[in-house]
């Protein structure tokens, strides 16, 4: 493990050990809450049927991210990515039938 001279991660580390990934799903899922609470309590905002599956749907992609860099193999990529097909449809029919 890289630490740089104040003992915070390297840049090089965060990304070559996948763990940008890991940081971009929990910003991803602090954004989902949020935007949830605000639709929920003022009515305003993304549905959130839509917005789940459009984050369900960028969270696959971003997971098939993290198993590149971290060399998890092509199958798990692939199943990472069908995944976030599989969201984008999800989407696709939330939106369509407003």
């Amino acid at each position: 493990m890289t630490r740089s001279v104040e003992g915070a991660y390297d840049l090089e580390f965060l990304f070559s050990s996948g763990h940008v990934a890991d940081l971009i799903l929990v910003l991803m899922l602090v954004e989902g809450i949020a935007l949830t609470l605000l639709y929920r309590a003022r009515g305003i905002g993304i549905d959130p049927a839509s917005l789940w599956a459009n984050l369900f749907a960028g969270a696959a992609l971003v997971l098939a991210l993290r198993s590149v860099i971290t060399g998890a193999g092509w199958p798990t990529t692939a199943v990472f990515l069908v995944l976030g097909l599989m969201g984008h449809g999800a989407e696709l029919l939330a939106r369509w039938r407003k």
